[in-house]
């Protein structure tokens, strides 16, 4: 090699480590910040808050506080930072168990999880769910770290994979308070799931729940469903590929948790509406960034004394802030509520329980006619006595006030027909008690799932009353209407059983007495009262009357008629009453063939019905935040009252064309 050769390499070699040396310093300035999480972004007048959470590797994360800056719509705003020990976090760990995973792979995850909850910081709060045909929740979360390490060896691969359900059942799990996190180790994509992805990932979003999802590699992998969940919640996909991968991303995951950080945002002046939130700093030397949309509420507060955000935030204002009580956003999940709610609870079914057990839920009459039945021998025990329990002073006195007020009004005469044709053991009184405390639970129970607003206790009352008042008013109707028409369906049979002793040479009183004891119920029943009163000297006819107007059977009433009348000008009474079961089965078979040609009227009627409630509750379930406007504004409150009140038209409507009588 000549020396001008040598002289050109050894240029080359100065000029390339001298562009190494040039380069390097410049990239690694220009390091790629780090992408972290922002979960939890709540907006009010001027402020915003967010979770901050930086993905974590073999050590704890440490976010240096004086590091963060955050922009808001651009624009530099003042930025706080504070730690969140005194702040309410859960977890839940769903872990898949679908017959992909196998037993190496369930094995795997048990020891991952084990990982988890070791280095899992104290004060959160950690769940565990499966899913696999269906999804399951083992543990709701609790900082009792021994009950979810109990539940891990029960783990079990089978079946197939309902990741999206089984996503919707842990946002589920995790309540609507707080910072939430959901860490979902799986292998693959979903194969049986009710739900879709679209769904999904709107109610994890509408919840403000962030998914770390850790990828399990096996034959069976596929992971692109999780890479949707997670970029669509501001999570991060990690993929392992053996046991010890997966105890070490669970492990990065609880130290990523121990270092959250919450961030506070003051939104500068003239800013507002659909805005990006952006958050820069350093954690563990490294930079860090994370970017966020959300709604910006206008401030009308008037800033002491600083006209614009400072470029660069004083180490005063960047401090960790001393944590201070915590205002509940929802008060009505605070302790005392809670048992307020529970108290009266407890308190409606003590009532129901002492009404039952008390001498005081058999009625009178009910009391007299068992006696009855014991005198004219039709009870099988009637040596036997019943034991008599008093009543306790309570349910006596709650009764006392729930008869005196039944007396007063006139519509406890026609509860009192009702009940007796539903065969139900229960005075007017009691039925007004047990109504009441249905009121007082329903009302509980929705005022605690609608939240303690002035709108919400006004629907709650609402729904109380329609669910308490309505409800059991229609189940009474219903049962009493069942019975009534079984009685109907079966009163040609017992007309034709009657007809035949008839023409035996059995008096009409011995025909009924065997209706007693060979029909089938609520006939034998009802007739053997009948009997039961003309053994204490009733008129048979008379007991028949007034069966036919305790049953509400107009067949009855034919039926006694057409006794009085051959009592009184005479004529073979089996054949007359063959005559009459004939009709009634011409016209029962009359009204089922209306009922047929009715069909399609009905049937729309009930889907047009159900389509409003139906589609509210789907609302309320995927979409709460839009439906609420209905309840929670006046033009909504409008709009439900002029919905409902249409709604109850149109039901009176199609009832009416679709009924004939025969």
């Amino acid at each position: 090699m000549s020396v001008q050769q040598r002289a050109r390499a050894l240029a080359l070699c100065l000029l390339t480590m001298l562009l190494c040396l040039t380069v390097a310093p410049a990239a690694h300035g220009a390091t790629t910040p780090k992408p972290v999480s922002l979960s939890d972004v709540k907006g009010d007048e001027g402020h915003i808050t967010a979770m901050l959470t930086v993905p974590a590797g073999e050590d704890t994360v440490v976010i240096d506080p004086r590091s963060i800056r955050a922009t808001v719509g651009g624009k530099q705003a003042t930025v706080s930072v504070e730690g969140v020990q005194h702040e309410r976090r859960s977890t839940v760990l769903l872990i898949d168990t679908s017959g992909s995973m196998g037993r190496d792979g369930i094995a795997a995850a048990i020891e991952a999880a084990r990982t988890f909850l070791k280095q899992a910081p104290s004060d959160l709060r950690v769940g565990l769910a499966t899913f696999a045909d269906k999804p399951e929740v083992l543990v709701g979360p609790t900082t009792d770290r021994r009950a979810v390490l109990e539940a891990l060896p029960a783990l079990q691969a089978k079946g197939e994979t309902a990741l999206y359900d089984g996503l919707q059942r842990a946002a589920k799990a995790l309540g609507p308070d707080g910072s939430r996190t959901i860490i979902v180790l799986s292998d693959g994509g979903d194969t049986v799931s009710k739900s879709n992805p679209k769904l999904t990932l709107k109610v994890l979003t509408s919840h403000g729940i962030r998914t770390e999802a850790v990828a399990f590699h096996t034959v069976e992998s596929q992971f692109a469903a999780l890479r949707t969940i997670v970029k669509g919640t501001q999570g991060h996909l990690v993929q392992a590929d053996d046991p010890k991968a997966l105890r070490a991303a669970f492990a990065s995951a609880a130290k990523a948790l121990a270092g959250q950080v919450r961030v506070k945002v003051t939104v500068p002046p003239g800013v507002s509406g659909n805005q990006a939130l952006r958050i820069t700093g350093r954690a563990n030397g490294a930079p860090i960034a994370a970017g966020v949309a959300t709604h910006v509420s206008p401030s009308t507060r008037v800033p002491s004394s600083v006209t614009s955000p400072a470029p660069r935030p004083s180490v005063a204002e960047v401090a960790p802030a001393v944590p201070a009580p915590k205002v509940a956003a929802t008060p009505w999940l605070s302790a005392g509520w809670i048992w307020v709610a529970v108290g009266a609870v407890f308190a409606g079914l003590l009532i129901v329980s002492l009404l039952a057990t008390g001498s005081a839920f058999t009625p009178e009459a009910r009391r007299r006619i068992r006696s009855l039945d014991e005198y004219v021998g039709t009870v099988a025990n009637a040596k036997t006595k019943a034991t008599k329990s008093g009543t306790s002073g309570i349910a006596a006195g709650v009764l006392r006030v729930s008869d005196a007020w039944a007396k007063r009004h006139d519509s406890s005469a026609k509860t009192a027909v009702l009940l007796e044709r539903a065969d139900l053991p229960l005075r007017v009184g009691e039925w007004y008690v047990l109504r009441v405390v249905a009121v007082i639970v329903t009302f509980t129970v929705a005022w605690l799932g609608l939240r303690s607003s002035i709108i919400g206790s006004l629907v709650a009352l609402v729904v109380s009353i329609v669910v308490g008042l309505g409800a059991s008013l229609f189940f009474l109707r219903f049962k009493a209407a069942r019975r009534a028409s079984k009685f109907d369906t079966q009163l040609p049979d017992v007309l034709t059983l009657i007809a035949s002793s008839l023409s035996t040479g059995f008096s009409l009183a011995q025909a009924v007495d065997a209706v007693t004891r060979d029909a089938a119920e609520p006939s034998a029943k009802e007739f053997s009262r009948a009997l039961a009163e003309t053994r204490i000297g009733a008129d048979l006819e008379d007991s028949l009357e007034r069966m036919a107007s305790r049953m509400g059977s107009t067949n009855l009433e034919w039926t006694t008629m057409a006794i009085r009348i051959q009592r009184q000008v005479g004529g073979n009474l089996a054949e007359t009453l063959r005559t009459t079961a004939g009709t009634i089965r011409e016209r029962e078979s009359l009204v089922r063939q209306i009922r047929a040609l009715s069909a399609d009227g009905r049937l729309s009627a009930y889907i047009l019905v159900a389509l409003p409630i139906g589609l509210l509750l789907y609302m309320l379930l995927v979409n709460r935040d839009y439906i609420s406007l209905l309840w929670t504004t006046g033009m909504g409150l409008l709009m439900v009252t002029g919905g409902t009140v249409s709604l109850l038209f149109g039901m009176f409507w199609m009832s009416r064309v679709v009924k004939v009588e025969v």
